[in-house]
């Protein structure tokens, strides 16, 4: 007598096609047994307690990553940004010297002011850096501007910008130095 299994089926595989029971489908089966039953059971439950503690690790773990690229960041924009902040009093500087020497224009000294000046706002524009600017007669807004004078001879109705003062920086949309103005008093 030949021991032939070839024509077996293994259990679960109703179709002919090789599939292995799952463990749900073994906790189904009426056949059993009932210490098997629990011991099933007991390893499914561990397994998928396994299974969602390595899927919360690994959503911690890029939350985590996340969180210190974005903090990174932070520190890089704000280093950033006390750099800025120390070089504008120097570009402040350059831009009175050039506003002295109105009229000169083929000075090589000023040319050369000229070019420094535009070598260093190209580099802070490069950078992110927004120069912000008030015309005379646009309305007072105090999240951009700083009154540093108020103007009792202008015409113009009470806070009103009159002139600028000093140019304000804005660095990823933020105001890093507000634009210093007149204001009219009206």
């Amino acid at each position: 007598m030949s021991d032939d299994r070839s024509d077996e089926q293994p259990p679960g595989d109703v179709d002919g096609s090789r599939k292995d029971p799952t463990a749900e489908d073994l906790l189904g089966h009426p056949e059993l047994h009932p210490v098997v039953h629990r011991v099933l059971s007991a390893t499914l439950e561990r397994a998928l307690a396994a299974e969602d503690s390595l899927l919360r690790g690994q959503a911690e773990s890029l939350n985590q990553r996340k969180r210190l690229e974005r903090e990174q960041e932070r520190r890089v924009q704000l280093a950033n940004e006390e750099l800025i902040v120390q070089m504008l009093p120097a570009l402040d500087n350059l831009r009175l010297c050039l506003e002295q020497a109105t009229g000169v224009t083929t000075d090589p000294l000023v040319l050369g002011l000229r070019a420094t000046m535009d070598e260093l706002q190209g580099a802070l524009i490069s950078a992110g850096v927004e120069f912000i600017e008030a015309e005379s007669g646009t309305a007072f807004d105090a999240s951009i501007h700083e009154a540093v004078v108020q103007d009792r001879s202008s015409q113009l109705p009470a806070n009103t910008v009159t002139r600028m003062l000093q140019v304000g920086v804005l660095y990823h949309d933020r105001v890093v130095r507000p634009v210093r103005v007149a204001v009219a008093m009206g």
